[in-house]
């Protein structure tokens, strides 16, 4: 059952498209996590910056104005090493970024997004012990 994959971890969720985001955030938020809301990288990590608790993991749409996701995932993880990654896009392009990506341990979802799937993928990567650098 989807009671499998609930939570209560802070989420920073960084996504340009504003129907995406919204959506996203109550899909998160219905399955118990702390969604901190941000429309680009710059306010994702301003959003960061602000925080004062742990954020365990980003969510991120990979193709964003400004700042890539995996920039601003390689930026937080500085200064958050053990906030977990995952990356998502609607471009195919994705692909090529997505071996370099998981090396570096993000996870990677292809939009449109199957919320079923998303919170999996949620549940597991924040399960999943960070491998040590």
């Amino acid at each position: 059952s989807s009671e499998m994959f609930r939570g209560c971890e802070t989420i920073l969720l960084a996504e340009d498209d504003e129907a995406v985001r919204k959506y996203t955030h109550r899909l998160l938020s219905q399955n118990g996590y702390v969604v901190l809301e941000a429309r680009d990288a710059e306010e994702a990590l301003q959003t960061a910056k602000n925080h004062k608790g742990a954020i365990h993991l980003l969510l991120a749409d990979l193709v964003m104005t400004g700042l890539r996701g995996d920039d601003l995932a390689k930026q937080l993880t500085a200064a958050r090493p053990e906030m977990k990654i995952i990356l998502t896009s609607g471009y195919t392009e994705a692909g090529v970024v997505r071996h370099d990506l998981l090396s570096a341990q993000a996870q990677f979802i292809q939009k449109p997004v199957d919320p079923a799937e998303l919170n999996r993928m949620i549940r597991t990567t924040l399960d999943k012990p960070k491998p040590k650098p």
